[in-house]
């Protein structure tokens, strides 16, 4: 591999609008021959954002840690950090301009947390915001 260590499959979600042609099972299955693919490969897997899948995402899908957007403005942390022991937060500006430093202030130091813009510009673009804690 060139030098990457995970991947984090996203819209795994998309049982949750497809007005009951795919199921939450149908979407773990995905993620499981992802996830097998990727360990034979030496990757990690992270469960990208969808806390509702729970321990299933773990056991089932086979993810390795989590990628957790806005958790603390919508108050889903707990669901990541009770079943993985690593989870990478991230925070948006737009959304609630406060959750940062909330989640610093009750997470920092145990998990990392990223404050970023979402369009994930560049340091020369205005709207750029880059933070850790």
């Amino acid at each position: 591999m060139m030098g990457f260590s995970a991947i984090e499959p996203d819209n795994l979600d998309t049982w949750s609008r497809s007005s009951g042609l795919l199921s939450m099972n149908d979407n773990l299955a995905l993620a499981r021959l992802m996830s097998d693919f990727a360990h034979e490969l030496g990757l990690a897997v992270g469960q990208k954002n969808n806390p509702e899948i729970g321990e299933a995402g773990r056991s089932l899908a086979g993810f390795d840690f989590a990628v957790a957007e806005e958790c603390e403005a919508y108050d889903e942390c707990d669901a990541y950090t009770s079943i993985y022991n690593q989870v990478l937060e991230i925070e948006y500006p737009d959304n609630d301009p406060e959750a940062f430093t909330r989640a610093c202030s009750k997470r920092g130091g145990k998990i990392p947390i990223v404050l970023r813009d979402r369009e994930l510009t560049t340091p020369e673009d205005k709207a750029y915001r880059f933070e850790m804690c």
